[in-house]
């Protein structure tokens, strides 16, 4: 009985160093949840068609190929 209290109260101890090693002007990104897609790429005109594909019933590989396109034409190397 006593070590499973000086493991529960060492765990505590652990996990409230860790939560205060943060420094103060970090911030937490609120998290995005999802429920059909999610969709980025380096621009936005091909973001957008990636989306497009999407809801027009395409597949994720339809949209990558779309998103990819469109970067070869928006940001050519």
């Amino acid at each position: 009985m006593i070590r499973k209290t000086i493991l529960a109260s060492s765990l505590v101890v652990v996990a409230s160093l860790g939560a205060s090693a943060q420094p103060a002007n970090q911030t937490m990104k609120q998290l995005a949840r999802g429920t059909e897609y999610a969709v980025a790429s380096m621009a936005p005109r091909a973001t957008l068609t990636a989306e497009h594909v999407l809801q027009s019933g395409g597949n994720a590989f339809d949209a990558i190929v779309a998103g990819q396109a469109v970067l070869g034409i928006v940001l050519p190397i």
